[in-house]
């Protein structure tokens, strides 16, 4: 029975990265890429391989701790529930006509359709791949199983910099962390603006600016609350947030594999991506 399961999500994830536009659509408002509707037996996710954290029957217990009194985030976690929760998005025109548009295509123009960026906030909040924590004194080290993205976040008192100050944009941006309390707070700039920030799309400027709050709510539990703010294509910050619940002790990060040569001509013309 898990041999079976195993298989049919290795050929869900296989359609999520290999086929185009309206297949990958309709596998994503089905919800695998938002995490909605990818949850296995138990809670699990993961193709069925042990159980999740709705299947933990103990109490968590107290917030562990670091030698250096923080708390000790280190582990694999996943979203539980999946999607993560937030209001609707208020766009600027020209945005609300993008996003539209993308819509109208059944979603044919997904970013992930052709192994690209799914961006912090859909890779943080999935509930199907899981996240993993590896805290340093100075850094934060995030590791996603989606498609394999990492974060490397100093966490030694530096500054953000300026739009202006930073050389390239990327998908999960330019991120600086601190200590407030017990709560990691990660600031975020000079993001790529082609990743959607949810599964029905999200259209974002290269002015996109993300302010990250992590707190341990016991041992097992992580909260994750993000304020979103961009004033090219918003009319007013955007928040969301998600429930981040620790999976069993012997769970580990999977391959992910990705077709690296998805190029757009090898979609049919009607098939085009919208820009």
């Amino acid at each position: 029975m898990e041999s079976r399961i195993l298989a049919i999500a290795a050929i869900m994830v296989s359609a999520l990265c290999l086929r185009p536009g309206p297949v990958i659509a309709r596998i994503s408002q089905a919800g695998l890429a938002s995490g909605q509707g990818s949850q296995g037996p138990g809670g699990r996710g993961r193709g069925g391989r042990g159980a999740g954290p709705a299947a933990q029957a103990k109490p968590a217990g107290p917030v562990p701790r670091t030698a250096d009194g923080k708390p000790d985030m280190n582990g694999i976690f996943s979203g539980d529930g999946g999607g993560g929760r937030g209001e609707p998005i208020s766009f600027q025109p020209w945005a609300a006509e993008k996003n539209k548009l993308f819509v109208s295509r059944q979603m044919a123009d997904n970013p992930t359709a052709r192994c690209l960026s799914p961006g912090i906030v859909r890779l943080t909040t999935v509930s199907f791949f899981p996240i993993q924590f590896v805290q340093l004194p100075k850094q934060m080290v995030i590791l996603y199983e989606w498609d394999h993205f990492f974060r490397v976040i100093p966490l030694d008192s530096r500054r953000q910099k300026s739009l202006d100050e930073v050389d390239t944009l990327q998908s999960l941006g330019h991120s600086v962390g601190k200590w407030e309390g017990d709560t990691l707070v990660v600031d975020v700039i000079g993001l790529s603006d082609y990743t959607w920030i949810g599964d029905q799309g999200g259209v974002h400027s290269d002015q996109l600016h993300i302010v990250e709050r992590f707190t341990m709510l016991d041992a097992d539990t992580i909260e994750w609350k993000a304020m979103l703010e961009d004033a090219k294509a918003w009319t007013k910050p955007w928040n969301t947030s998600a429930i981040l619940k620790r999976r069993p002790p012997d769970d580990a990060l999977m391959e992910y594999n990705c077709a690296e040569n998805n190029k757009q001509d090898d979609f049919p013309t009607a098939d085009k991506l919208v820009r």
